[in-house]
């Protein structure tokens, strides 16, 4: 059996519906980490580098494979809306960055 890996191109979008599923989204050097009750998801990563699949333990595997599921019984809306969310969050967290630099300039 191949081993199930998630591509880069839907790591936005499965890191957004994971956290609308109710996890906790953790970003560490070397993985991203979703907690949901005493379930804990691992998306490893090389030292916070680009990689064009990234290897997930047993329990993301089966949320990948829902997410999969979810997304085969929308359409292409489904992955766009996520991604977008996720471009939202990452200009919000760049503005805020910037309002921190200004205000240690000032």
């Amino acid at each position: 059996m191949k081993k199930i890996t998630l591509p880069d191109s839907l790591s936005s979008p499965f890191i957004e519906w994971l956290d609308r599923g109710g996890h906790g989204i953790k970003v560490k050097r070397n993985r991203v980490t979703a907690t949901k009750g005493d379930k804990v998801g691992i998306i490893y990563c090389e030292n916070g580098k680009t990689q064009s699949h990234y290897n997930m333990n047993e329990y993301l595997v089966e949320r990948y494979q829902v997410f999969l599921k979810q997304w085969l019984n929308h359409d292409k809306q489904f992955i766009l809306n996520l991604r977008s969310a996720m471009v939202g969050r990452y200009l919000a967290c760049q503005h805020q960055h910037n309002l921190l630099k200004m205000a240690k300039v000032a």
